[in-house]
């Protein structure tokens, strides 16, 4: 409202206005506190939901060094087998050059 008709304003209009103002910086008032909670809770979840994240990350660190390790162990195993295999041939070719028969369990 301009300065020019807030002059030219009666007693009891410059009330009306006042109190209206009143009312309505009491409204905002409230309305920004209802605001701040609002935004406080939203980012207290987005915390928490960091919270979370740090803890998928662990779950996920750990699955990763499950899978490594299973990895290994097959690799391992694989060449246990291989090496196995390698030296069950030579007993077999030196059982037969010596013509010795191998008992089987």
């Amino acid at each position: 409202m301009s300065a020019y008709n807030l002059w030219h304003m009666t007693v009891d209009e410059k009330k009306l206005h006042q109190i209206i103002g009143d009312e309505l910086d009491d409204k905002l008032a409230v309305f920004f506190g209802k605001f701040s909670r609002h935004f406080d809770k939203r980012f207290d979840q987005l915390e928490s939901s960091k919270a979370d994240r740090s803890q998928v990350e662990k779950l996920q660190n750990s699955v990763d060094g499950i899978v490594k390790r299973k990895d290994n162990d097959d690799t391992e195993r694989a060449t246990i087998n291989y090496q196995l295999d390698r030296h069950q041939n030579r007993i077999d070719e030196l059982a037969d050059n010596t013509k010795t028969k191998l008992s089987t369990p």
